[in-house]
């Protein structure tokens, strides 16, 4: 139930906190008096999004606060699931800064706006004089549906199961799309991978090619070189080392005559030795080269293999064309893998799919059971408000795919006079007949929900006289099991109240306020003749007012 609403700073409002009970809480005032500034206050604290400006006073920031108490337990597990504090008073909080930003508190802790509205539908209900436009809506009429055959938890479910179901449905397609893109590249993979498999190159081979390439393409000038080199080391009569070995002479016969000569002695025949040992060397080198042309041509048709396959996937070296070969073997083989994924996850959405269809045969089958239902009983309610000849049925077919709502696509179709074929709502009501319908639609949803609260924003919009007065029996039927807040144009309607709210404008100098005042039972009598009447009103009206009054 809606304890209170407390506004401080919005728009034309100063400040004001509004006491409500339970029962018919009637809230009326002349047009433009300011009830649009009330629903938008309530509307923003239940989630609405902040549009245009909103402060009175541009140097402090508005406060918007709704109390309500309530014991649902979707309630009490919606406030665990966000982890607010779980009271029997929730305390929703709305404020914008000077600046235009808006926060928003339940029992004091910062949500986001989006868990706000999902915690306020489950607190209260507004339905607006716009609002019958909804009754059109295909969707808002399934949700009829639904609360008269008393399925909404099953529909709950159901949505739950099947927003998973898209999901998986959507994984589906993207690896289904993946595995395709990869067939298609498969063959291609397979004849590089393939084709570099072909040449079995290794990490080193590259390298040690070129070495051996440019020995063998200079081996003429090697063995040339390496000959001479011999000969001057060793061959020739006056070679290095024939002349170590006559320095090393002439120091042996000094080192008789100076200790100096024998440690010269002894570095020169290391220098001896070591140029002695690089002799065998020398001469295998000079042995193993030699002119091979047909090795040669083999080196070099090698490396231009190489190269050509480095050059034709524009890699730098063979550490990349390896690393390249790995990467197309792993992708030939993840697609047996892709393949089993994709096979896995159809059997997955196959056997999700069959369960939905379980589900949503059922349902369908209650809400089937629900339509003669529905039918009779707004064919009483409509007959209660003075429209004897309406009549409204539900065109239902079922979908070939399932959808968010199940298998049901249905319609509802009205004829507001005998012999007038069924229409769609659209089509054929008047604002007057829209409200009505509206009403007893609103007032059978209402004996199947939970919300504690609903708020009727001129739900009696083109009606008038008897009619009004009928409406107000069933919205009185209604506060009966509900909460109920209604503004409203229509004295039968007020007269009704438990409790009167009166909305009106006051003038200073420099400003305009909205107030609003709970009316005392002299000030109702007042108030309603001001609305059969005009202000101020005849003594006629302030008798007729009495007379609705005391009616009740």
């Amino acid at each position: 139930m809606l304890q209170s609403l407390y506004i401080k700073n919005y728009i034309l409002i100063d400040e004001v906190i509004i006491d409500f009970k339970q029962g018919l809480n009637i809230i009326t005032g002349q047009t433009g008096a300011g009830k649009s500034i009330l629903l938008g206050a309530l509307s923003l604290v239940l989630g609405k999004r902040l549009e245009g400006k909103n402060l009175l006073k541009q140097d402090a920031k508005c406060i918007i606060e709704a109390s309500f108490d309530s014991n649902s337990d979707r309630l009490s597990k919606l406030l665990d699931q966000f982890d607010l504090d779980n009271d029997e008073q929730i305390l929703i909080r709305r404020e914008i800064s000077k600046t235009g930003k808006s926060r928003a508190f339940v029992n004091d802790t910062p949500v986001k706006l989006d868990i706000l509205r999902q915690i306020s539908t489950q607190l209260i209900d507004i339905h607006q004089q716009f609002d019958t436009l909804e009754i059109m809506d295909k969707s808002f009429q399934l949700r009829v549906i639904d609360a008269l055959a008393g399925i909404g938890k099953e529909v709950q479910t159901y949505r739950e199961k099947y927003d998973q179901f898209v999901l998986l449905r959507q994984e589906y397609h993207s690896t289904k799309e993946v595995y395709q893109t990869q067939v298609k590249e498969q063959d291609y993979h397979q004849y590089i991978l393939q084709e570099i498999e072909a040449i079995e190159v290794n990490h080193d081979e590259l390298n040690d090619l070129e070495r051996e390439w440019k020995t063998l393409h200079n081996a003429e000038q090697i063995k040339r070189d390496v000959s001479n080199q011999l000969t001057v080391l060793f061959q020739d009569d006056r070679s290095v080392l024939t002349q170590l070995n006559e320095s090393l002479n002439v120091l042996r016969r000094l080192g008789d005559f100076s200790s100096s000569f024998t440690e010269w002695l002894g570095s020169l025949e290391s220098i001896y030795i070591e140029l002695n040992e690089l002799y065998q060397p020398l001469e295998d080198t000079l042995a193993q080269v030699y002119q091979d042309p047909e090795r040669l041509q083999f080196v070099q048709d090698r490396i231009s293999v190489i190269n050509s396959i480095l050059n034709k996937h524009r890699l730098k070296s063979v550490d990349d064309l390896l690393a390249f070969s790995r990467e197309l073997s792993e992708k030939v083989d993840s697609i047996e893998a892709l393949r089993a994924r994709l096979e896995a996850i159809e059997v997955h959405m196959q056997k999700e799919q069959d369960q939905l269809l379980r589900i949503a045969r059922g349902i369908s089958k209650k809400r089937r059971s629900s339509f003669m239902f529905f039918t009779s009983e707004m064919q009483s309610l409509l007959s209660t408000l003075s429209m004897t000849s309406a009549t409204i049925m539900i065109d239902h077919s079922l979908r070939t795919e399932l959808n968010q709502y199940g298998l049901d696509d249905i319609q509802f179709r009205f004829s507001a006079n005998k012999g007038k074929e069924m229409e769609l709502l659209s089509q054929v009501a008047s604002g007057g007949e829209l409200s009505r319908v509206a009403l007893c639609i609103k007032s059978l949803v209402a004996r199947n929900m939970d919300l504690p609260t609903l708020f009727f924003d001129e739900i009696d919009s083109g009606v008038s006289g008897e009619i009004s007065k009928k409406m107000a029996g069933i919205l009185k039927q209604i506060a009966k099991d509900h909460q109920l807040v209604c503004i409203t144009h229509s004295p039968q309607i007020a007269a009704e109240g438990d409790q009167h709210f009166a909305i009106y404008k006051t003038e200073s100098q420099d400003q305009t306020q909205t107030r609003v005042k709970l009316l005392s039972d002299s000030e109702r009598v007042v108030e309603i003749a001001m609305m059969l009447d005009g202000d101020p009103p005849s003594q006629y009206a302030l008798q007729n007012a009495k007379g609705l009054l005391r009616s009740i």
